[in-house]
């Protein structure tokens, strides 16, 4: 399937770039617009505000292209010229402004291993942390994890159709324009989903050749290499190619103790992400583009409590822990075939509007299996899921003097061709299809210097899905939901303070519900079953907030998130008569998984020092009304007292923060671009975290059913300590070239961000990046 996919491809490819050479002459006839060459005019050179920090960093001055307004960069003259002759289009305005974003001119500064860890060091996020590359990791925004959230790449939902969860390893963590985590009602403008991470490829103009090599080696042979290569093969048509990979040997071993070797995980990831782009017009773009993701693991299972030796040390020490490793292979395939047209519709081409639309097919191939010398009491499987995604949609953005609209409108088709993984109830094998139509709009008003404050900010989402699953040989489903959100800020000038000072106050609200996807209804493993109902989860979402800001120099934010999931799907444990446990996937109908939490914020620079701290204190997240209290040894699995209940927090540690210390300079007449300095985190106790299935790729609640009653089973693997981090990290910036040195874990702690996982050892880290013009 894949090898007839690629041929017909690169033959659509060769085609597109025949014919696009071949009408090049009659291109050049035609008013050139953003994406030309012409010499630069003559004359005062000025820099385009907005993109400021881009241009220092790269030093491209802009120009005026004929025919377009400014842009940022400027178009190649003689060939034997050693000014730069590529430069970076702006992205389409953003219709919300995101709840995070990470550019592409600043990621290369910020500590990353992963897409997500660009995130995680913000109020109410967590990371379940594996650490190494290859590992299952769940970024909870506001306690909410990977099954409540959509991640977007140019627009495509990489989301698997059987799981609906996400995988952060399909996206790069290095060659974007942007990234941006979305919650909440601007994330209803976007998708059902509450949380939305999304990224947008790079659209460059490279007249004689743009290449970006980035490049990092750290702990157990993990190595990871990204690079970028794009150039323009005619006036109008440009050639974008990024090419990832990621790899490791997962050696963390177990030397001198009484434990078993902590074998870690073996990885591999080749990443692909291939595009042309055409310009039929001065605002109209033509681009085809294909990815492909081929990520092979061998994941470990985790620590065994039980049989692990304490010796009154942690039981998660490695002198001491047992580890259960799988011996188990997954793999999974991802490629995605997409066409878009970007223009400006006639009717409202005089307010520089854009109108996008696209389709693309995607193809999901996963496996995973266990062969006969796992150390794991399990039986040899091997699942294998394979299914395609059609879609095509549209969005138009109108833009106003004082209003922002936008409309987004897409079908998607989701088939599952073959699997061995889903039965429906009479245990019967299906193939289940998935209809979607999503109808997403909003708007935003925006007001500047008003009598009660500087600026006024409200804006609202209103979205509409329809939801139908066939093919299920009785157990079909249609749903029609409305997703709705309203938010906005105020700013008060704060005069006497200084001239930059204001005081910020915002606050969002928003609902949406959500469909269980596949593998929670129809699962057919005997350790973890469907559900076999279907029973929609309604999220609301509430945040509000104040930030006080006086100019760059200092910073505070202070806000309150609340997120409360009604009739949560979890994981429950039926002990019967005769002892024999059922293991299966329940809506909770009577239950809501809360979240509760205080974030704060603070930036300060102080001469050439800047300091952050971002903390949270989780006040509530809980699944139960009455959970498990905390506990040591004192609470046998199996057992069930109502001295034991308890109504605190636990899934959580009830507070965790992040600080990071650099002294940044310019240094050598500004050749040498130095940041340098001290981060890591703190977090306090916390039970075992919620548990996790390799086999289903999933983190989950885990209740036990006893005489008719629900209660928890996640702290039977233990509870954990306070634990803390500390790194050095060092960023020199020498003309297109940055170059990273880390010292990761100085302390030397035996951390775990998600218990039964464990942090690297002291170790040192480096790395690269490199823009290399052609």
């Amino acid at each position: 399937m894949n090898t007839r996919i690629l041929r017909f491809t690169s033959t659509i490819f060769a085609l597109f770039f025949l014919l696009c050479l071949k009408n090049n002459g009659l291109a050049q006839d035609a008013p050139p617009g953003d994406d030309s060459f012409s010499p630069p005019p003559k004359g005062k050179v000025t820099v385009n505000s907005s993109h400021a920090k881009d241009t220092a960093s790269t030093k491209i001055p802009a120009t005026k292209i004929a025919g377009s307004k400014s842009q940022q960069g400027l178009t190649p003259e003689k060939a034997d010229s050693l000014r730069p002759s590529y430069k970076f289009l702006p992205e389409a305005q953003a219709f919300f402004s995101p709840y995070y974003s990470i550019s592409e001119e600043a990621h290369d500064h910020l500590y990353h291993r992963h897409a997500e860890d660009y995130f995680v060091e913000q109020p109410h996020i967590y990371l379940r942390d594996k650490v190494e590359l290859g590992q299952l990791n769940e970024l909870l925004v506001g306690g909410l994890g990977t099954r409540y959230q959509s991640v977007l790449l140019d627009e495509a939902l990489l989301n698997d159709p059987i799981t609906m969860a996400a995988v952060y390893q399909q996206l790069s963590s290095e060659s974007f324009s942007s990234l941006n985590l979305h919650t909440g009602y601007t994330s209803l403008a976007y998708s059902s989903a509450p949380i939305t991470l999304q990224s947008t490829t790079q659209r460059l103009v490279a007249g004689k050749g743009y290449t970006k090599i980035t490049y990092f080696q750290f702990a157990n042979n993990t190595l990871k290499t990204d690079l970028v290569f794009s150039i323009n093969l005619s006036e109008r048509l440009n050639f974008y190619l990024n090419y990832g990979r990621e790899s490791t040997d997962g050696g963390y071993s177990n030397t001198g103790g009484s434990g078993k070797d902590l074998y870690g995980s073996s990885y591999e990831a080749n990443k692909f992400n291939i595009q042309f782009r055409y310009q039929l017009g001065s605002k109209t773009y033509l681009t085809l583009a294909e990815y492909y993701n081929a990520l092979v693991s061998k994941p470990f299972g985790g620590v065994d409590y039980e049989n692990s030796v304490s010796f009154d040390l942690d039981p998660f020490d490695s002198r001491s822990a047992i580890i259960r490793n799988q011996f188990t292979r997954r793999t999974l395939l991802m490629n995605v075939l997409r066409a878009e047209i970007q223009t400006a519709l006639p009717v409202f081409s005089d307010t520089s509007n854009v109108f996008k639309a696209w389709g693309y097919m995607a193809n999901f191939n996963n496996e995973f299996r266990k062969d006969n010398v796992s150390l794991q009491d399990l039986e040899i499987f091997h699942d294998k899921e394979s299914s395609v995604r059609w879609s095509v949609g549209g969005t138009q953005l109108l833009k106003l003097p004082f209003l922002l609209l936008n409309v987004r409108g897409e079908y998607l088709y989701d088939i599952v061709q073959s699997q061995n993984t889903l039965v429906n109830s009479d245990s019967v094998s299906i193939n289940p299809s998935v209809h979607t139509i999503a109808l997403n709009s909003g708007a935003r008003l925006k007001f500047d210097r008003l009598v009660f404050g500087r600026t006024l900010e409200a804006g609202g989402s209103l979205g509409l899905t329809t939801k139908s699953v066939q093919n299920t040989d009785g157990e079909d489903y249609a749903t029609t939901f409305l997703s709705t959100g309203f938010g906005g800020e105020v700013n008060f000038p704060l005069g006497f303070l200084g001239e930059e000072c204001a005081l910020k106050f915002f606050a969002t609200a928003s609902t949406t519900q959500r469909v269980p996807s596949l593998q929670e209804v129809f699962a057919s493993d005997t350790t973890l079953l469907g559900s076999h109902q279907w029973e929609d989860e309604t999220i609301q979402h509430i945040e509000l907030g104040t930030t006080l800001s006086t100019s760059d120099d200092f910073s505070l934010s202070v806000s309150f998130m609340h997120n409360r999931v009604s009739s949560p799907t979890a994981v429950v444990q039926t002990v019967a008569s005769d002892g024999s446990t059922t293991t299966q996937f329940r809506s909770l109908k009577n239950e809501a998984l809360s979240y509760s939490g205080i974030g704060i914020s603070a930036k300060a620079r102080l001469w050439k020092l800047d300091a952050t701290i971002q903390a949270t204190a989780a006040l509530n997240y809980n699944i139960l009304s009455s959970p498990d209290r905390d506990y040591a040894d004192t609470l046998a699995s199996g057992s069930s007292s109502a001295d034991m209940r308890t109504g605190k927090l636990f899934y959580l540690p009830k507070l965790y923060c992040a600080y990071e210390l650099y002294y940044r300079d310019k240094l050598f007449s500004d050749a040498l671009n130095l940041k340098v300095g001290f981060a890591g985190f703190l977090t306090t106790g916390m039970s075992a975290s919620l548990q996790n299935s390799e086999r289903q790729n999933i983190f989950y609640f885990n209740l036990i059913e006893q005489d008719g009653a629900l209660r928890d089973n996640n702290l039977q693997f233990g509870v954990q300590g306070l634990k803390t981090r500390v790194d050095f990290r060092l960023w020199a910036e020498v003309g297109s070239a940055t170059f990273t040195i880390f010292f990761e874990n100085l302390l030397n702690e035996k951390v775990f961000k998600a218990p039964l996982f464990p942090m690297y050892d002291r170790s040192l880290r480096i790395g690269i990046s490199w823009r290399i013009l052609d």
